[in-house]
């Protein structure tokens, strides 16, 4: 008659052997489900950190989108550039062009993200912050203006700039055209935010051409 396995017919060693091997055993199917477990927590807290950079950054880019257009109405709407822009006296343009100056320059200093402010009139009467920089409008920027309502951010292939576009009208002159308003957008500000936010360059570049493009 044949005899089963038992422990009791074994050796002390052989005990501790198998009693090794089944430690051994339960302690990888314990490690692996640990494994699984913290593999997909970690998953999950690495996209929902991901969603909240997003919606930070996009809070963050949108709130100076909302700044920056109302600073543009707040521009098209001040009295010192409009009696610039509008004047004929020639005995009374330099005291009129200061006035407007220290206002656009006003402007540009209360917001880094923007890097320039360029008005001009159809007639050639100008104003500009960054005087070091050459600055001008594109036919396909006056075109583009000329056939909008309102203010808007557009990219220009052709100057490599991202700006927010406005047309100046006199209100009192039943709304005649007056000049052309280009507020001149600071990339390295937008990636600032993009890199306080933790997304890198290209990322948020991306972001930024996708909120621009709503």
């Amino acid at each position: 008659m044949k005899k089963f396995f038992s422990l009791k017919n074994t050796s002390l060693m052989t005990k501790i052997v198998l009693s090794n091997i089944i430690c051994v055993m339960l302690l990888i199917v314990c490690i692996s489900f640990l494994s699984v477990y913290l593999f997909s927590k970690i998953t999950n807290e690495n996209e929902n950190f991901r969603q909240y950079v997003s919606e930070k950054t996009s809070s963050s880019i949108i709130s100076t989108i909302s700044d920056i257009n109302s600073i543009s109405i707040l521009i098209v709407s001040d009295s010192h550039i409009l009696n610039y822009l509008t004047s004929d006296n020639i005995s009374d343009n330099i005291r009129l062009y200061n006035y407007a100056k220290d206002s656009l320059n006003k402007f540009y200093f209360q917001n880094n993200f923007i890097s320039d402010i360029y008005i001009e009139t159809e007639s050639g009467k100008t104003l500009h912050c960054d005087t070091a920089k050459s600055a001008f409008f594109t036919s396909e920027e006056l075109e583009n203006m000329n056939n909008s309502i309102g203010g808007w951010f557009w990219s220009s292939r052709s100057t490599g700039q991202t700006a927010m576009y406005r047309v100046i009208r006199d209100s009192p002159n039943d709304y005649a055209k007056v000049a052309y308003l280009k507020i001149v957008i600071n990339p390295d500000a937008f990636l600032k935010v993009f890199h306080n936010n933790l997304l890198s360059g290209i990322e948020g570049f991306a972001f930024l051409m996708r909120l621009i493009a709503l």
